[in-house]
């Protein structure tokens, strides 16, 4: 055996700075050191929507031949999404796909300090507007959230008391629904949003709130629920209080076995269901071209989103993804 080359059947461990790479399903011979290597760093790591991502991520980087490592978090943490993509950078990568949930100076740091490595990174997601990066790629959520408005709006016939669920107000892609969901209002003077929740993505946290809201303000007719979390939630309490809120009216965000149930059931109006799977896809392919053409000035890149109803909930099909092997930090 050559001197300093480890030969395993299973896989190989290659060591960086700050970063450790499984190759699995590989031997290493002193010629096969991935040419191109990737980080996710997703807000959370899950086997849902992330997952999904990263699935995608990963789907399409095998086809190129391009090595990912998927870094995540049990809890949505932008200190430590922080501290993954520094690492990232100091590893030398050649490319980084994140989301910008929250965009700190830190954050904006980190960034700025993987374009001066000349590392392109992708965002997920959510854009941040005037921070650069190399593209976006994922829904365009003012549309998303318009669109929502819309079928609220229809649902209610123009006129209701509005409570609106998100994870963070902060986060960039909440705004976006947030703001494009008020634009579509504008045509209904009737839709009022009564009371803006933040749930921080904590399933616990939004049980009390809502319950609490609904409480304290029965006026409440409706419900936009803007992320995956206060979907799940607002979902689940309706489920169990058929009779005490059977007049509220909900449209929520994503597709998970809870909203597709409660579409089927009556229970919201409808669900924006996003593509994290073709999100992934699409932000491998981004990589991937700049990897063989060079640096160059690259649109932004939309997935298109569905408003999933009783009429096309059939159409929709929800696969976890279990096999990513997730660093959590």
């Amino acid at each position: 055996m050559k001197r300093g080359i480890a030969v395993m059947a299973a896989g190989v461990i290659l060591f960086t700075a700050g970063e450790i790479w499984l190759l699995v399903g590989e031997t290493y011979d002193g010629a096969s050191v991935p040419e191109r290597k990737i980080t996710f760093v997703a807000p959370m790591a899950n086997a849902g929507y992330w997952g999904i991502t990263a699935g995608g991520i990963r789907d399409r980087a095998s086809e190129y031949g391009i090595h990912v490592k998927c870094v995540g978090f049990s809890e949505l943490d932008v200190e430590k999404q922080v501290y993954a993509l520094e690492n990232a950078v100091l590893s030398g990568v050649d490319g980084i796909i994140t989301a910008p949930n929250e965009v700190t100076p830190e954050f904006q740091k980190a960034v700025m300090e993987a374009e001066e490595a000349g590392i392109p990174v992708v965002f997920v997601d959510s854009n941040a507007k005037g921070l650069a990066c190399t593209c976006y790629v994922g829904a365009d959520n003012f549309e998303a959230g318009k669109r929502a408005g819309e079928k609220l709006a229809a649902a209610c016939e123009g006129k209701a008391e509005i409570a609106v669920i998100t994870s963070f107000s902060s986060s960039t892609n909440q705004r976006d629904r947030v703001e494009g969901f008020q634009e579509a209002l504008k045509e209904y003077p009737d839709m009022k949003i009564a009371e803006v929740l933040e749930g921080e993505s904590n399933t616990v946290l939004l049980n009390e709130k809502i319950s609490g809201l609904l409480d304290e303000q029965p006026e409440i007719t409706a419900f936009f629920c803007a992320e995956g979390y206060g979907s799940k939630s607002m979902c689940l309490l309706r489920e169990k209080n058929e009779e005490r809120y059977r007049n509220l009216k909900i449209v929520t965000f994503d597709s998970t076995d809870t909203t597709t149930r409660a579409v089927k059931q009556g229970i919201v109006e409808a669900t924006i269901v996003q593509n994290p799977h073709a999100m992934g896809i699409r932000a491998m392919d981004v990589l991937y071209q700049l990897f063989e053409e060079g640096p160059e000035e690259m649109e932004d890149q939309y997935i298109d989103v569905m408003v999933v109803d009783e009429e096309n909930v059939n159409d929709v099909s929800y696969i976890r993804r279990e096999d990513i092997p997730w660093q959590v930090y």
